[in-house]
């Protein structure tokens, strides 16, 4: 198996099983903080993909990002681009209140999509491509996906690593947060 098929294989198991289960679980788990130090996992599925919109689109490739193209933030029933990163926990458990689940599914397949697209393109960018730490402030801006300073810090981040190992980065930031949703809903 290939590099880039096995980068795919695990957009799939996010996508088409993970975000799924999660946004299976009952209601009272689903949108309640049951663990004090983790957000409520209909958020962290928002976050999953509001996350991997942003970073394979606006950061990797500077192109719009699927929350964008549509009137995703209405579907959605909330009041903000950004992607959670900086989020307080009252932020955190209003979001979780008023998502909508029906729309995260949809919005998850539509990403899905974007995604594998551009894991695909990846083959574009070089093990040693490089984006500045100004041009990606600069894109991170005009995408108001980060609360000011929480930007600065992230582009910042962003910019010393390849950008072909952002690929891999944005899979391992999904399956990181699947073990909070581990952690939430294990046996006791």
């Amino acid at each position: 198996m290939d590099y880039l098929q096995a980068i795919r294989n695990n957009y799939y198991a996010i996508h088409d099983h993970f975000l799924p289960q999660m946004l299976s679980t009952e209601e009272y788990q689903l949108r309640q903080r049951v663990i004090a130090e983790i957000n409520p996992i209909i958020w962290i599925c928002w976050h999953i993909l509001r996350t991997e919109d942003m970073y394979l689109n606006t950061v990797m490739f500077g192109d719009r990002q699927v929350f964008d193209e549509d009137i995703w933030m209405e579907k959605l029933n909330i009041t903000t681009p950004i992607t959670g990163t900086g989020m307080s926990r009252e932020e955190a458990d209003y979001l979780s209140q008023r998502v909508n689940k029906a729309a995260l599914l949809d919005y998850n397949q539509v990403v899905k999509r974007r995604s594998l697209e551009q894991v695909s393109r990846s083959v574009e960018l070089g093990d040693d491509v490089f984006d500045s730490e100004e041009n990606i402030d600069k894109r991170l801006k005009a995408a108001n996906v980060f609360p000011e300073g929480v930007r600065q810090e992230r582009a910042k981040a962003y910019a010393q690593y390849p950008l072909s190992g952002g690929i891999t980065g944005i899979t391992m930031h999904g399956f990181m947060h699947i073990g909070q949703y581990l952690a939430i809903t294990k046996p006791l």
